[in-house]
């Protein structure tokens, strides 16, 4: 005759005590930083106050902000930027300016790669959509776990 395991009851949620919160980065650079707001009101302008900042920019050139850029017409450009900042110590935080253009490249990119325009085309569930945010996720990722923005 087999014992029967005693029932045991879930352990209870605890919330941590006032002691042993976590204690966040005091450096902004630690972070993940998204600069939101209408066109002209001063967002490169605000990222260029970060130290060994170096720009992507996917929009026109600004003109006017003493800031290391590299234009990026494309997602092979895109990734190409990234490595050489991930690469140049000089380099602590790596801005992208606009996401919405960057999000673009990655979304062509991976239609091209499928033999489509839109991902809308595809009938396979979510896949193509799924690659896209994957891709981009990777592409984010990889600069955050470098330290660099």
């Amino acid at each position: 005759m087999k014992k029967k395991k005693p029932v045991t009851k879930p352990q209870r949620m605890v919330i941590p005590t006032l002691d042993e919160m976590d204690d966040p980065p005091p450096d902004l650079s630690a972070y993940r930083i998204l600069i939101f707001g209408r066109k002209a009101v001063g967002k490169t302008s605000l990222m260029a106050k970060f130290p060994g900042l170096a720009v992507g920019m996917l929009e026109r050139q600004r003109k006017g902000l003493k800031i290391r850029k590299v234009a990026l017409k494309n997602w092979d450009d895109c990734r190409e930027f990234r490595d050489a900042c991930l690469e140049d110590e000089t380099v602590t935080m790596v801005g992208l300016d606009t996401f919405d253009v960057l999000y673009d490249h990655c979304l062509t990119y991976e239609c091209r790669a499928r033999g489509i325009e839109h991902p809308g085309q595809m009938k396979d569930y979510g896949a193509t959509w799924t690659a896209i945010k994957d891709s981009l996720n990777e592409f984010l990722d990889s600069i955050s776990e470098a330290g660099k923005g």
